[in-house]
């Protein structure tokens, strides 16, 4: 079951990141999952590994709202300006 919801949750991610379609929560998700995989996987301390990188990116993209500047958040924002997912 969770293994389904993972595979699941990574498609959505990767579809939603590609397509810039809510991308603020695609980036949520995203931080979600790269923390319980990071908290998961024994690591060496003191060395940042690749999901430290993608928790720093996913950061960026969930602050900044990169959809709307070549997605289709960009669409929907102005469409409906209220909503908090684009």
């Amino acid at each position: 079951m969770a293994a389904s919801a993972d595979a699941t949750l990574e498609i959505y991610v990767g579809i939603a990141m590609l397509l810039g379609l809510t991308t603020r929560l695609a980036a949520a998700v995203s931080i979600f999952m790269l923390l319980n995989y990071l908290f998961a996987k024994p690591s060496v301390t003191g060395i940042p590994g690749l999901d430290t990188a993608d928790l720093v990116l996913s950061s960026i993209v969930l602050v900044t709202a990169a959809g709307r500047v070549a997605g289709l958040d960009q669409f929907l924002y102005r469409r409906f300006p209220r909503v908090p997912l684009w």
